[in-house]
C-alpha cells in the first residue's frame, strides 16, 4: 500500500541548540527535522535512509556500503560528472556513511547557496540510475576502501561480533569483503536501492542559518516530485542467547594483535525505553570507573550495540599481552559493575556527567555536519523526538533511579565474554566564519595571545599552539616525548584533581593529543607543533582559562607516566598502520633529514621517567613558547587580561629555553629520486614529492586552485573511471618565509599491490596532461569555490577559527591568513592558474617512493 499524509508540525523545546526544533511530515511521507542556528552563515542537511546493512541478504553482503559510493555516480537527469562539478562550483562539502540500520547522505554549503545544493543531493537520493559503465570502477574503489580498513585496523571486534551474533548480518563487516564484493552483482545492488530509497523511508535533517518557517514549505514544494512508495518489512534479527552463551564461561580466541582484548556483551533496555537514560549515563560513570581503577596500562570504555531488534551494552578493556590476564580483567570490571549498583552515586557527579552530555551537543551542534556524522544513527533508530529527549531526561536522574538501573541491566548473569588473545608476533619488518577583527597582543612574559570575538557565539574556544615539538624531542635525544608529555597531561591538574572530573564539572571538552583513530575531527598531529585546546560554555569561560594553566603546570607521576606510555603506543601503532603515511615518512626524510618536516611525532618512549617529562615540561610549557588563540563572544581585551594574569603561574613555573641550548642539524636535501619501502601490508601506495621554491603571494592562490585540479582528476581518472584507489589525492603545503613563500608538494596513491605500477603510470600521465591543460573561467570558478567550501567548514565552529588564528600566526605571521586566501581565490584567473601549473607541478625533480 502507498500512504498518503499531511504536512504534520511539532515544535520541541530548545534543549540541543539555541533555537527549538521543528518537526514535520512532508506531503510524500518525508519526515524532517529543522533547526535553526544562526551563529554561522551556512546550513547542513543529512538524509537518512532507514536501511543499512542489516537489510542485506547474505549473498548481497555489502550492497548498502556499495550502494552508498554508487548513487555519486549518476541520475536521471545528471552524469557524476554534472553532479561533481554543480558540488564545486557551490562549494559544497558532501559525503555520506553507512552503518547496519541506516545510510546517510550529507551536504554542508554557505546559506545563500543551500537551495541550489539540495536538490542536487536528493537527486542523488532518490533519482539514482546506478550506471552501468560506472559500476565496476566503483567495485574497484570500494575493495580499496576495505583494504585500507584492513590495513589500518587489526579490529579483534571482528571475532567478538562473529561469535555473538552467529549468522545474523550483525556478524559482518558493514563495508563487506574483498570475496563478498566481488560477486556483488548490479541487479542486487539495483534491487536494495528500489526496496528502501523512497522519502517515507527517510528523515531529512537540516540546521543552520535560515528560517523554519518558511523552509518546510520550500522543502514540501522541491521534493513532492519523489513519490512515497509501498516499503518491504525489515528482516526480523534474533538477539543472541546470552542466557546460552554465559554458560560457554571465558570464551578465548588467537588473532594476530599487538595486545590482549577483553569483551563483555549485557542485555540492554531499547532506546525508547524509561531506562535507557540511566543506562546512558551509567555507560559514562563506568568509562571514568575504569580508567580511574584499571591498573597502568589497560584502558576500558563501553558503547551500545543498538538495532531496532537487538540491544546490547557493550564493555571493552585492553592490556598488554605479557601484563593481568584475561580474567583478572574480567573481576576487575565486575568490581566496577558491582560499585555502581550497591553503592549511591553522587548527586554533583550526576550533575557533571548530564552537564558534559549537554555541553558535547552544544559543541558539536557548532560543527553542522559533524553533528549528522555523529547523531544520525540515532535518528534512524528512535527519531529525534526520542534523541532530544535524553538529555532532558539525564538532567533529572536521581541516586535511586541509577542503582536501580545498575543492578537490573549491570549484573545480570546472563553476558557473553570473550577474550582476544595474542598469538602471532606482529611483523615489524568569501570570509571565514565569523571572521571580523581579530585582536593580537604580545604577553609581557613572552608568547602572545590572538583574540577573535563574535557576540553570536555559543562556545568560548582556546588553542594553545606550542612551537617547534620536534626541537624539544631532540633536545631529550627522543622522538615522542612531547607527544608522551601531552598525554600525561590528559591525567590530573597540579592540584592533584584528576582531568576529567574537573573538565566533567565545568562542562568543558579538553584536548591535549591527537586521536588518529578518527579520520574527520580537524585535529592534526605535526612535528612543527603541539596543541591543548578547550571549548567551554561562555559563561564559564574564565574557570576555563584558569583549568588550562592549572593543567599546563601539572608535574608528571610515575603512575601518570605508565598511562601515558601506554597511549603513546596505541597512537603510534595506528599511526604506522597507513601505507601512504609511511610513504610520507620516507619521502620527508630524504628531503628534510634532521628537521621538523621529516621529524617522527611518535617513537620509543620506554626509557624516560617522570623527571625528564617534568624537565621538558618546564621549558616546553614556557609562555614565549605559545600561542594562545581565542574565539568566542567575550570581548577581546577581557580575554587578554584574564589570560595575562591567569597565565603568569605558568611562566613562574617554567624556565627560559635558553637554559636548554641545541643546535639543529644542516638541511639537507639528498638527490633520490625513486626509494622503495616493504610493509607486507593488504595495501601499499606510491608517494611522490618534492619542495618548491620561490613562489610570490601572488601566485599563492593560483598553485592552490591548480592543485585543486590535480587533485580532482586523480579521483576522477584514478578513482572513478579505473577503480584503482578508495584514498588518494594531491596536497601543496605553503608557507612564508621572508618575502616569498616556500612549498611542499605530495602526491598519494594506496592502492592493493598488485594495482602499484598502474596508478604510478597513472599519476605521471595526468602529470603530462597538466602541462598542456588550458583552464578556462567556469573551471577556475568552481575549483576556487570548491577550496573556498572546504576552508569555510573547517572554520565553522569557535575551535577551528581558534586553530586557524593560532597556525596562520605560525605559518604566515597572519592570524587572518585562511580570510586573504578565501578573497584571492575569488579573484583568481585562469591564466594565473595555468602558469602556476606548468611552473611548480611538474615531474622534474620529483622524488617516488613505493610502499610495497
Amino acid at each position: 500500500m502507498i500512504y498518503s499524509y499531511i504536512i504534520l508540525s511539532l515544535v520541541l523545546p530548545a534543549t540541543l541548540t539555541a533555537s527549538p526544533a521543528r518537526l514535520d511530515r512532508l506531503s510524500n511521507g518525508l519526515n524532517i527535522v529543522l533547526v535553526e542556528n544562526h551563529s554561522v552563515p551556512m546550513i547542513a542537511a543529512n538524509i537518512v535512509i532507514h536501511a543499512g546493512s542489516r537489510d542485506e541478504s547474505w549473498h548481497a553482503w555489502g550492497a548498502a556500503h556499495f550502494l552508498e559510493h554508487l548513487l555519486f555516480n549518476g541520475t536521471r537527469n545528471r552524469t557524476q560528472e554534472q553532479i561533481y562539478d554543480e558540488f564545486d562550483r557551490l562549494g559544497a562539502y558532501r559525503n555520506a556513511h553507512t552503518g547496519s540500520n541506516f545510510t546517510d547522505f550529507m551536504l554542508l554549503t554557505e546559506a545563500g547557496k543551500f537551495q541550489a545544493g539540495l536538490p542536487i543531493l536528493a537527486d542523488m537520493v532518490f533519482n539514482s540510475t546506478l550506471p552501468v559503465h560506472k559500476f565496476e570502477k566503483e567495485r574497484g574503489i570500494v575493495m580499496e576502501e576495505i583494504a585500507k580498513s584492513l590495513t589500518e585496523s587489526d579490529n579483534p571486534g571482528r571475532l567478538f561480533k562473529e561469535a555473538l551474533f552467529g549468522q545474523t548480518p550483525l556478524a559482518r563487516e558493514v563495508l563487506g569483503t574483498v570475496e563478498s564484493i566481488a560477486r556483488l552483482e548490479r541487479d542486487s545492488v539495483l534491487a536494495f536501492y528500489r526496496a528502501w530509497y523512497a522519502p517515507n523511508n527517510a528523515l531529512l535533517f537540516v540546521t543552520g542559518d535560515f528560517s523554519a518557517d518558511t523552509m518546510t514549505a520550500w522543502l514540501d514544494n522541491l521534493l513532492k516530485v519523489y513519490p512515497p512508495r509501498e516499503l518491504p518489512l525489515h528482516p526480523k534479527l534474533a538477539a543472541p542467547d546470552l542466557t546460552e552463551l554465559a554458560g560457554l564461561g571465558l570464551v578465548e580466541r588467537p588473532m594476530d594483535v599487538e595486545k590482549r582484548h577483553l569483551f563483555i556483551a549485557l542485555k540492554a533496555p531499547a532506546p525508547r525505553s524509561p531506562d535507557f537514560p540511566a543506562l546512558m549515563m551509567l555507560s559514562r560513570l563506568l568509562d571514568k570507573r575504569l580508567e580511574a581503577n584499571l591498573p597502568a596500562g589497560v584502558g576500558g570504555g563501553t558503547n551500545f550495540i543498538l538495532d531496532p531488534d537487538v540491544n546490547l551494552f557493550q564493555i571493552s578493556a585492553s592490556a598488554p599481552k605479557d601484563g593481568i590476564s584475561a580474567m583478572d580483567l574480567v573481576e576487575r570490571v565486575d568490581r566496577e559493575l558491582k560499585k555502581l549498583a550497591e553503592q549511591p552515586v553522587e548527586a554533583a557527579e550526576i550533575a557533571r556527567v548530564a552537564r558534559q552530555y549537554k555541553s558535547d551537543l552544544v559543541f558539536n551542534s557548532e560543527r553542522l555536519h559533524y553533528f549528522g556524522i555523529l547523531y544520525s544513527q540515532y535518528w534512524a533508530l528512535v527519531g529525534w523526538d526520542c534523541f532530544a529527549s535524553w538529555e532532558d531526561r539525564l538532567g533529572k536522574l536521581t541516586q535511586t533511579e541509577l542503582r536501580a538501573t545498575a543492578q537490573k541491566w549491570l549484573l545480570s548473569p546472563d553476558r557473553f565474554v570473550m577474550a582476544v588473545e595474542p598469538a602471532i608476533p606482529k611483523d615489524t619488518a568569501q570570509a571565514v566564519v565569523g571572521a571580523g577583527v581579530f585582536h593580537k597582543e604580545f604577553l609581557p612574559y613572552g608568547g602572545e595571545v590572538i583574540v577573535r570575538n563574535d557576540p553570536s557565539a555559543r562556545v568560548f574556544a582556546v588553542h594553545i599552539l606550542l612551537k617547534d615539538r620536534w626541537q624539544w624531542d631532540n633536545r631529550l635525544k627522543t622522538p615522542g616525548a612531547v607527544d608522551l608529555l601531552h598525554r600525561a597531561l590528559a591525567e590530573q591538574l597540579s592540584s592533584g584533581q584528576p582531568l576529567g572530573a574537573c573538565s566533567e564539572e565545568l562542562g568543558a571538552n579538553i584536548k591535549t593529543a591527537d586521536d588518529p583513530k578518527i579520520p574527520f575531527d580537524d585535529y592534526y598531529t605535526s612535528p612543527e607543533y603541539s596543541f591543548v585546546r578547550l571549548e567551554i560554555l561562555p559563561e564559564r569561560w574564565q574557570d576555563g582559562v584558569r583549568l588550562l594553566a592549572d593543567l599546563l603546570t601539572a608535574p608528571a607521576t610515575d603512575k601518570i607516566l605508565t598511562v601515558a606510555r601506554e597511549r603513546v603506543k596505541t597512537a603510534k601503532f595506528a599511526s604506522e598502520r597507513s601505507p601512504a603515511g609511511a610513504g610520507a615518512a620516507r619521502l620527508r626524510n630524504i628531503y628534510f633529514s634532521g628537521q621538523g618536516t621529516s621529524a617522527p611525532v611518535y617513537g620509543d618512549v620506554s626509557k624516560l621517567t617522570a623527571a625528564d617529562l617534568e624537565k621538558l615540561r618546564r621549558f616546553y610549557f614556557h609562555p614565549a613558547n605559545m600561542i594562545i588563540s581565542v574565539a568566542g563572544p567575550t570581548e577581546a581585551k577581557q580575554v587578554v587580561d584574564v589570560v595575562k594574569n591567569v597565565f603568569y603561574i605558568v611562566f613562574t613555573k617554567s624556565t627560559s629555553s635558553s637554559d636548554w641550548p641545541w643546535t639543529p642539524p644542516p638541511a639537507t636535501c639528498e638527490e633520490v629520486y625513486r626509494d622503495t619501502l616493504a610493509l607486507g601490508k593488504p595495501q601499499g601506495a606510491v608517494v611522490m614529492g618534492k619542495i618548491l621554491f620561490g613562489i610570490s603571494p601572488s601566485e599563492r592562490a593560483a598553485l592552490t586552485v591548480a592543485n585543486a585540479y590535480l587533485s580532482e582528476r586523480m579521483s576522477a581518472v584514478l578513482r572513478e573511471s579505473r577503480g584503482l584507489a578508495y584514498a588518494l589525492g594531491s596536497s601543496v603545503s605553503m608557507w612564508k618565509r621572508s618575502e616569498d613563500i616556500a612549498g611542499w608538494w605530495e602526491l598519494s596513491i594506496s592502492t592493493r599491490p598488485e594495482n602499484l605500477a598502474t596508478a604510478e603510470a597513472g599519476i605521471r600521465e595526468l602529470l603530462t596532461e597538466l602541462q598542456t591543460h588550458n583552464f578556462t573561467s567556469p573551471e577556475v570558478e568552481k575549483l576556487a569555490s570548491a577550496v573556498a567550501g572546504r576552508i569555510l567548514m573547517r572554520d565553522m565552529s569557535r575551535i577551528g577559527q581558534a586553530y586557524s588564528l593560532g597556525v596562520g600566526e605560525l605559518y604566515w605571521q597572519n592570524p587572518n591568513n585562511r580570510s586573504d586566501l578565501l578573497q584571492a581565490l575569488n579573484d583568481i584567473q585562469p591564466e594565473a592558474v595555468q602558469s602556476a601549473a606548468r611552473k611548480y607541478l611538474t615531474e622534474t625533480g620529483l622524488t617516488t617512493v613505493i610502499v610495497k
